[in-house]
């Protein structure tokens, strides 16, 4: 009896550390997977702070560049407002990306009346000028001038003369 007690008991110790084995061998898992999961954590708290960084930064260059384009829209009014007081050039914009340039001061009768052309770009990415008011015939000629030299200013000057040149050929 007594040795069959000891076999029992040899079959459960053997039972339990089969058992144990198993416990170990889970237990062994699980801590792989926790410093795994440990790993992956620090890699994204890596990447969240590279991204807050990135942010960061981006917030800043945003920030200086609003602040400059602030500042560039203030000097443009400024500008704007220059050129229709003093020059008597107003500058419209219009449906679809056009611009309407109207000049006055150039008759000296009446400083108010307004002489004007329409600027755009067309498919090509080339200046187009079209409703001359009034109309001048060298229209074709500034158009071939500016798409050669792109001298946006040269044009408007020569508009500016062109009406001029008109106003005083129609006393």
């Amino acid at each position: 009896m007594m040795i069959e007690k000891i076999l029992e008991f040899r079959e459960e110790m053997e039972i339990q550390n089969k058992r144990i084995e198993e416990k170990q061998d889970d237990i062994l898992r699980e801590i792989a997977k926790v410093k795994e999961n440990e790993k992956v954590s620090v890699e994204l708290s890596e990447h969240i702070q590279t991204l807050r960084e990135e942010l960061a930064r981006k917030r800043e260059i945003a920030l200086a560049n609003k602040k400059s384009n602030k500042e560039k829209l203030k000097e443009l009014h400024k500008s704007a407002t220059l050129f229709k007081e003093r020059l008597g050039l107003e500058i419209r914009k219009l449906r679809g990306d056009r611009l309407q340039f109207v000049f006055r001061c150039i008759n000296p009768k009446d400083l108010e009346e307004p002489y004007s052309c329409i600027i755009y770009f067309n498919e090509e990415g080339e200046y187009q000028l079209t409703g001359c008011d009034p109309p001048l015939e060298c229209i074709a000629e500034y158009e071939k001038k500016v798409r050669e030299t792109k001298n946006f200013s040269a044009l408007l000057a020569n508009l500016r003369k062109s009406f001029a040149a008109l106003c005083t050929q129609g006393k």
